[in-house]
């Protein structure tokens, strides 16, 4: 039986990683507003991507403290980018 070895980014390529999806998500949301598609889809990275574990949150505390939004309002957009895409997003604002 082999034995699967899981290989981990290092530290500072977590980190940077971490800091580019916040800076987008930041970003977005001053310059498209808080509901922008763009916004959505970093956030939907975000939780894709498991960063909030790489930095020891689960994803219920990861959202308040690094996004400034609670868990629900991230699983929302993310289900509005999905259900209906990024025109959804520019109709609304």
């Amino acid at each position: 039986m082999k034995k699967s070895i899981v290989r981990r980014a290092p530290a500072d390529e977590v980190v940077l990683g971490l800091g580019k999806v916040l800076g987008q998500s930041v970003a977005f949301g001053i310059v498209a507003g808080p509901c922008s598609a763009a916004q959505a889809a970093a956030i939907r990275q975000a939780r894709n991507e498991k960063i909030h574990a790489s930095v020891g949150l689960t994803w219920k505390e990861f959202c308040p403290r690094h996004l400034k939004m609670g868990r629900t309002q991230a699983d929302v957009f993310i289900s509005l980018l999905e259900e209906f895409g990024p025109d959804y997003f520019e109709r609304t604002q």
